[in-house]
């Protein structure tokens, strides 16, 4: 049996000299994970011994790690908007990042009884989940299209006993939009939106999420001419449209949303400065 101290060393200097940038804080967290302890612990009382067969499973993973392996995808969950989701391979993982769209659809819909939103592109749900939980008496329709990420999907909604409506489908067909049906006072997605040459340029450790979530065509925006397309017949009146844009982008997907005709359009800044999230209103006199 080998002592934490010695475990937390052997376990940081792997990440370390493995390249993986925040070594300190994976270490903790896996060994969270697989030990039921973090780093802490190992200054705390260094003398504890872990089980041999949990410390040989975390330097395997820990090994997988210094491959690119993602660290959600091997903890099996993380963290968005204070909640913790599945998450695995097959499924675009949730960012800090998309927390923005989170804050700007909120203020708008808060206070409004009864809203309807469609989150398209849903992937783990994490966007459709969280403002189901956080506007009370809301329906929220979630779309993917998916195989691979339909099981977390399902997973996340019944974990936190969401009303949330699955729908299995392609939101760059032409009939989908008829299929679903009604009217939706907020419409949010997270599409593909990374062109074809920052396909080819992916880091290590996204190549292992799945393309066609990151995909989205030649310029990346593929995607957005489909939401102000297809979708923008199914927003109210006095609707929203809100997506989470590349860096650079929000220039092109404010165009487009001004040919659809919305209008209030404006422009929101994620935590490092970058625009991240584009929104629109439909007018009231659009019907």
């Amino acid at each position: 049996m080998a002592c934490l101290e010695d475990i937390s060393r052997t376990l940081t200097v792997l990440l370390r000299q493995g390249g993986v940038e925040a070594y300190r804080l994976e270490a903790s967290l896996l060994m969270e994970h697989f030990l039921g302890c973090g780093r802490y612990e190992a200054v705390v009382h260094p003398e504890r011994v872990a089980d041999e067969e949990a410390v040989a499973k975390m330097l395997s993973a820990a090994q997988e790690r210094v491959n690119g392996r993602p660290l959600q995808y091997i903890l099996g969950e993380w963290e968005f908007y204070g909640r913790t989701f599945r998450v695995g391979e097959g499924v675009l993982i949730p960012r800090g990042d998309t927390e923005t769209l989170i804050d700007v659809v909120l203020p708008y819909a808060k206070g409004r009884a009864g809203l309807q939103i469609l989150d398209l592109c849903s992937g783990t749900g994490c966007i459709a989940v969280t403002l189901q939980q956080e506007l009370d008496g809301t329906s929220v329709c979630a779309v993917e299209l998916s195989d691979a990420a339909m099981p977390y999907l399902l997973e996340n909604v019944r974990r936190y006993g969401s009303g949330v409506r699955m729908v299995q489908g392609d939101v760059l067909s032409p009939g989908l939009p008829k299929q679903i049906g009604g009217h939706f006072d907020v419409i949010v997605s997270n599409p593909p939106y990374l062109t074809r040459k920052d396909m080819e340029l992916l880091q290590r450790e996204v190549a292992f999420e799945p393309q066609r979530a990151l995909d989205g065509g030649d310029d990346g925006l593929l995607f957005y001419r489909a939401l102000t397309g297809l979708w923008i017949p199914l927003l109210s009146p006095g609707g929203m449209l809100a997506v989470e844009v590349g860096a650079g982008q929000h220039d092109d997907v404010m165009m487009l949303m001004r040919g659809c005709g919305l209008e209030n359009i404006a422009v929101y800044r994620d935590c490092g400065g970058i625009c991240r999230v584009v929104s629109g209103i439909r007018p009231l006199d659009d019907r």
